[in-house]
């Protein structure tokens, strides 16, 4: 595993978050959208979070031992549909191709679940492409499991 360390985010750091966007599609976008879409929506929550506070809140730097970026996680607390509580939620978590599976998204997951923690937050959700069997699976094996189902039909 590679040693990491997580770091708030800096707008000096809106470059390499906007860069790992299109990750985002690289298994393919959700129904009905193209990866121009989905690259655009999720580029716009980056810019909204990082331009509409002094510093960027809840965005997350992952770091080696040299100070190379190498991912990001963007939380934030939602509320929950049903129960009304509030939690953690993940809206973004992405690494550099070069250390893929090796151990930063992992490392990323554990301080959602520390930050969680420290805000009284008693769980996490997230969301992921139905077509992503690389991260629905990797979720599975991080403990999460699948909760909603959301379904799309296009009017013609």
């Amino acid at each position: 595993m590679l040693p990491v360390q997580i770091r708030p985010a800096t707008i000096d750091d809106r470059a390499f978050i906007l860069s790992l966007v299109p990750r985002f599609v690289e298994f393919g976008s959700p129904t009905g959208r193209n990866p121009e879409q989905v690259i655009h929506a999720i580029a716009r929550e980056i810019d909204r979070a990082i331009v509409a506070y002094p510093a960027p809140q809840n965005i997350y730097i992952a770091v080696d031992d040299a100070g190379q970026s190498l991912g990001y996680i963007f939380l934030e607390t939602l509320t929950d549909f049903f129960t009304q509580e509030r939690h953690a939620h993940i809206s973004d978590i992405v690494v550099i191709p070069e250390v893929s599976s090796q151990g930063v998204g992992q490392t990323l997951m554990a301080y959602a679940e520390t930050w969680a923690k420290e805000h009284n937050l008693s769980f996490i959700t997230l969301n992921a492409f139905g077509g992503n069997d690389r991260a629905r699976s990797f979720y599975s094996r991080q403990g999460y499991q699948e909760d909603t189902v959301k379904y799309l039909k296009r009017l013609e």
